[in-house]
């Protein structure tokens, strides 16, 4: 699979995330290139310059932030696989992109 179909598959996946309440932070090992952020096109552009790389998700409280999770991602996975994990209680807000990999991994094969 090339890096560019898994980019692709990536970004149809973060829309239900990005869009919701949430806020998203884009750690790449070393960095935050997008720090809580709502901002669509910001997360997805900040997406792809490393192999592995993790989305923490915050919800605000207050006048500050409380981590609701994180997912971790792994760009060189098949397409319906680039999520490698994620906290168990953001499953409510990825069951589009849970979908999505399914219907991916029919489509393509795969186990």
């Amino acid at each position: 699979m090339s890096k560019r179909w898994n980019s692709r598959s990536s970004r149809q996946r973060w829309t239900p995330c990005s869009m919701a309440v949430y806020f998203i932070s884009v750690y790449d090992g070393g960095a935050y290139p997008v720090k809580k952020s709502r901002d669509k096109q910001q997360i997805l552009d900040g997406l792809g310059s490393v192999e592995v790389e993790s989305l923490i998700v915050y919800e605000a409280v207050g006048v500050g932030y409380k981590t609701v999770g994180s997912i971790n991602l792994v760009h060189g996975n098949d397409g319906w696989d680039v999520i490698a994990d994620n906290s168990s209680n953001l499953e409510p807000i990825l069951s589009n992109a849970t979908q999505i990999s399914e219907e991916l991994q029919d489509q393509y094969g795969g186990t």
